[in-house]
């Protein structure tokens, strides 16, 4: 009787046996991960200060400062002062803009340094202060991308040019920010 249940359904024997392999070797992989994190000093809780763990926080938070900046910087392309007053020319106007803020890399490189450095990671200390600086302004930053995405979205015209204005401000302060970050590890 067993061996003819197990002929009739190998399949679903094979399938069951597969995904606990997967299941298991995923786990592997991802107990080496951590535990080779755990060795180079990057989860919370633990002082970091080495060299590594500094140079591996400076590069992470540049390279999506830089992309978070050149987003601005190619929205702010747009011409924000002269507005189309025309709902069909407002629509052609504000399309393009509206991909470009969807389209955006924000949202991920933004992620990528949150969740690296407020959750799972430790900043190593000598980031501590412009780490908080950091977040904040991206957290304002978002907002702001957010805000002119719904304004642009519901044709509230009144409100585009400053929230432009606003977003190339903090694109400004961005850029400020990774080269205090850059000038923070040029010191010894």
């Amino acid at each position: 009787m067993m061996g003819y249940l197990i002929r009739k359904n190998w399949w679903i024997i094979g399938l069951v046996l597969l995904i606990a392999v997967i299941y298991f070797i995923n786990e592997n992989q991802l107990q080496e991960q951590q535990n080779e994190m755990r060795s180079e000093g990057f989860y919370s809780g633990e002082e970091i200060n080495s060299p590594e763990a500094e140079a591996s926080y400076v590069q992470i938070v540049v390279d999506n400062l830089i992309t978070i900046t050149d987003n601005v910087a190619n929205i702010s392309q747009y011409d924000f002062n002269n507005i189309p007053k025309d709902a069909k020319e407002f629509k052609l106007w504000g399309e393009p803009i509206k991909s470009e803020l969807l389209n955006s890399n924000f949202d991920l490189a933004f992620t990528e340094i949150d969740t690296r450095y407020s959750s799972n990671f430790t900043t190593p200390s000598k980031f501590h202060s412009v780490n908080e600086r950091l977040i904040n302004t991206l957290n304002e930053t978002k907002n702001i991308e957010q805000a002119l995405y719904t304004a642009i979205d519901n044709y509230n015209i009144n409100d585009i040019p400053e929230l432009a204005k606003r977003l190339q401000e903090q694109g400004e302060r961005l850029r400020n920010l990774s080269n205090k970050i850059i000038s923070i590890a040029n010191q010894k």
